[in-house]
């Protein structure tokens, strides 16, 4: 089972993602960025986690499918996409399918962009 925490901490949203006790994963925290990209023809706030390979997405304010997150996790050499949230379903279907398309050289520019904007927040 996973468990999503989400915290607001100097204005900015923060993820954390724990796994089951038998999982024996560590904690992922997704707390570097945001970059700001477009998926979908809408806003999204990028954030990328300390395991260095996966990245949240977060939708930004104006964005119509909000409020709604993506999630893209690194397991093992396979990314898992996930996404849960209310807002208009065509706004985040229209960003899910260019999310689907990333590369995993994407994914790694896409990290180095959210270190650029900014560190972790403390």
């Amino acid at each position: 089972m996973r468990l999503v925490r989400r915290y607001v901490l100097g204005g900015l949203l923060v993820f954390a993602f724990g796994y089951a006790i038998a999982d024996n994963s560590p904690a992922l925290v997704c707390n570097v960025g945001p970059a700001v990209k477009v998926y979908g023809k809408t806003n999204w706030l990028v954030y990328s986690c300390n395991d260095n390979r996966s990245v949240i997405f977060v939708s930004a304010p104006g964005n119509p499918a909000g409020p709604f997150v993506f999630s893209l996790i690194a397991k093992g050499s396979a990314y898992h996409l996930r996404g849960e949230g209310t807002g208009n379903k065509a706004s985040s279907d229209a960003a899910l399918g260019e999310l689907q398309s990333l590369s995993t050289s994407s994914i790694i520019e896409l990290i180095k962009e959210t270190r650029q904007v900014a560190g972790p927040v403390k």
